[in-house]
């Protein structure tokens, strides 16, 4: 009888046993993804940031002492990747040009697509000044 009662002591152990890789396997598993995705997150932020740097030297460039709304995904943690376009908001047509060169030279210079809204014909300006980021000519 004693004999017995050790298999089934045995038994339950290697069941404990084989339940414990599992769940170890299991949580390196989580560990991978997370790091993973963490990592996903760290290269949408970069990207997010190089763009945005990109953004403020073309606007210096293309409108010099003009203040910019951006707004959409640009301006959001972990929205922006590499599909995303760039969504702007001004005042008035630019000097020199029309606002469709000034879309076309900003989606040629950052290498995606652009759109610009012109605010005062706006049907959703009250989201977009509320939602949005002011960038000034200095910045």
């Amino acid at each position: 009888m004693a004999l017995a009662g050790d298999l089934k002591s045995s038994a339950a152990v290697a069941g404990i046993h084989v339940y414990l890789r599992r769940f170890l396997i299991v949580l390196k598993l989580m560990t991978l993804l997370q790091q993973m995705a963490q990592a996903e997150i760290n290269r949408r932020e970069d990207l997010r940031r190089r763009t945005r740097a990109q953004l403020r030297q073309a606007l210096r460039e293309f409108l010099p002492g003009e203040t910019v709304l951006v707004y959409g995904s640009l301006t959001k943690r972990g929205a922006f990747s590499e599909v995303s376009d760039v969504d702007l908001g001004i005042e008035r047509e630019p000097a020199g040009m029309t606002v469709y060169q000034l879309i076309s030279l900003l989606g040629e210079r950052l290498g995606r697509r652009t759109d610009i809204v012109l605010l005062p014909d706006c049907r959703f300006r009250g989201r977009i000044v509320r939602e949005g980021e002011t960038w000034m000519p200095q910045d």
